[in-house]
């Protein structure tokens, strides 16, 4: 499996520990991918730019990479990739985005996260093709919203709008901001841990857009409740205790790792109507929005507290424990694995 063993994700934690728990032997290594082929039976990738360690890649980069690559495909081993983004999420020169289509070019087998994502690929990106969606893990002990208010030091008789994912870019920020302006309800709270983590424009290339970068920073400070980054286990369920609603901030993605982690807490989620997640809102209910308009998100959360939000954050657990369980996704891997296995290419040469 192709990724980066420091990377904090829950997704690649859980999806790795079920699949050993079902007596898989797996490798997580990103350096394994530039050495030459071996006993492996199948190369898994999830984000390829962990291949060139999350940074903008060069021309020649990216060039060894495919032959490396390449090497693997023509000694037998088939490519299976997971797409987890339709582009990159921090770099999008010419270079990442060759990287992409690379990857996905040379692909045995395409996991998509949801329908949207198949529909668009399908027919156009070669090789077997399954929708597995993301896992959720239920949150069975979780303290009452008061406990955990009182533990995090927020106001009892507030609404607390819970923006828990990473804000990648200033134009995310720009949505947050504008969303907060528009909602302009004094008796609600943001609490953005992770609202520093933004990228901003370059100072050389984009001197007036870093400005107002830098300004927006300081208004997000001032208007919303930070927090330290990235929250372990024990802050991340005290953090979707205390919230009555989780807000996901972004102008376009394909997935979101927030909406099954807050659905496995039990709680509503106001979120863009964009790739998969339109398919997971509508399913159960939650309310969307038009994807960076700030208005249209104001109007969102204005029609979330008119609803029972409690009840529709157990529908959601329900749904979360019933469709996307650890043990139902990782058994759907195996299965796709072997699939790939079976009709795998012969080696070549």
């Amino acid at each position: 499996m192709a990724v980066d063993r420091s990377q904090r994700s829950p997704y690649i934690h859980f999806l790795y520990r079920t699949l050993a728990g079902r007596g898989l032997s797996l490798t997580r290594s990103v350096d394994r991918v530039h050495e030459p082929p071996g006993r492996e039976d199948l190369l898994h990738i999830h984000w390829p730019e962990a291949l060139v360690g999350w940074r903008e890649p060069g021309p020649e980069e990216v060039r060894r990479l495919m032959a490396s690559l390449d090497a693997w495909r023509s000694a037998g081993v088939p490519l299976v990739v997971t797409r987890h983004n339709a582009l990159p999420h921090l770099h999008r020169c010419p270079e990442a985005v060759e990287l992409y289509r690379g990857v996905l070019e040379r692909a045995d087998g395409v996991i998509h996260l949801g329908r949207a994502s198949l529909q668009e690929l399908e027919g156009s990106v070669g090789g077997l093709h399954a929708v597995i969606p993301h896992g959720s893990l239920a949150c069975e002990e979780r303290p009452d919203r008061g406990a955990a208010r009182r533990e995090l030091g927020l106001p009892a008789e507030v609404f607390v709008v819970l923006v828990f994912g990473a804000i990648r870019s200033h134009a995310e920020q720009r949505l947050l901001l504008h969303t907060y302006r528009k909602l302009a309800a004094r008796d609600t709270l943001f609490v953005v841990p992770r609202w520093r983590e933004a990228t901003r424009p370059s100072w050389r290339k984009e001197p007036l857009e870093r400005l107002r970068a830098v300004l927006d920073d300081r208004l997000g400070r001032r208007a919303f409740l930070e927090g330290n980054g990235y929250a372990d286990d024990d802050e991340a369920r005290l953090h979707f205790a205390a919230a009555d609603v989780v807000f996901i901030p972004r102008v376009e993605v394909l997935n979101s790792g927030v909406l099954p982690e807050a659905y496995g807490h039990g709680r509503a989620v106001v979120g863009p109507l964009t790739g998969n997640l339109t398919e997971w809102l509508e399913a159960t209910g939650n309310p969307g929005y038009i994807p960076g308009d700030p208005e249209d998100a104001a109007r969102a959360l204005r029609a979330a507290r008119t609803l029972d939000l409690d009840d529709l954050g157990l529908r959601n657990r329900i749904f979360a424990q019933e469709h996307w369980s650890w043990e139902r996704v990782a058994a759907d891997h195996e299965a796709f694995y072997r699939e790939i296995a079976q009709t795998g290419q012969e080696p070549s040469g």
